[in-house]
């Protein structure tokens, strides 16, 4: 047996005039998750204790995007430059537990887990012909993630990494009118 759960919440934002614009979305995400197993009777424990377990996740989640686009020219060709950021932030509290008749007996495990990224971002779209243009753009992110789990402190932890990423394209169309 076992139950689920999700909400969500969010919102978007958006801003044009002539030659500019601004975006930007934030959202709040609940989840919790239960099941009960019991797939092999009687392995571990004799009965009337059998070896059922109970499985637990509760996710809190919170994110948003930004971004703000200049439109132009560039080599007085139609171009459009784009600077953005996004962040997202989950809170999880995992668990599993030894249970009878699904009434909780022990802890075999239980987490606390927070998991964050953010990125930042420019971007520029350049219309050089009518069946070619490019995009070019860079991207530096950053992760973070921690546990702090019981009953074993030694599964606990953090770490923290960044990534750097260029990237270029070149489209082209010529069979486009």
């Amino acid at each position: 047996g076992g139950s689920s759960e999700r909400y969500r919440l969010s919102g978007k934002f958006a801003s044009t005039n002539g030659d500019s614009q601004w975006k930007a979305n934030a959202y709040a995400i609940g989840y919790a998750l239960k099941l009960i197993n019991n797939f092999d009777g009687f392995v571990t424990f004799p009965p009337p204790v059998g070896d059922q377990f109970e499985q637990q996740e509760r996710r809190q989640i919170i994110g948003g995007t930004a971004s703000y686009t200049k439109f132009g020219k560039l080599l007085d060709r139609p171009s459009d430059t784009t600077f953005g950021f996004d962040t997202r932030t989950d809170f999880n509290h995992m668990a599993l537990y030894e249970t009878t008749n699904a009434v909780p007996r022990f802890a075999v495990r239980a987490d606390r887990i927070a998991e964050t990224s953010a990125g930042v971002y420019a971007e520029n779209r350049t219309q050089w012909l009518p069946w070619f243009r490019s995009v070019a753009g860079v991207r530096q992110d950053v992760f973070y993630g921690a546990d702090t789990s019981a009953p074993f402190a030694a599964n606990s932890g953090s770490a923290a990494k960044g990534l750097f990423s260029p990237k270029a394209s070149a489209i082209f169309g010529p069979w486009q009118r």
